[in-house]
């Protein structure tokens, strides 16, 4: 997977960390690592036009 060398927008980064978030689950401890790490997992295997699209849920 390449590098996205882009930056964010601030809605683009909010998108990334509602996914992150349910992945994670709503039950789980939201630690800053945590979420970042996911955050960082889904930007890499993601675009910001997937992520729009793709609907995002704990254990899915």
């Amino acid at each position: 997977m390449s590098e996205k060398l882009e930056k964010l927008t601030v809605e683009e980064y909010n998108l990334y960390l509602k996914a992150a978030a349910k992945n994670l689950g709503y039950n789980y401890s939201l630690l800053y690592e945590n979420i970042t790490t996911e955050m960082a997992r889904l930007i890499k295997l993601y675009s910001v036009e997937e992520i729009k699209k793709k609907k995002f849920s704990f254990w899915k």
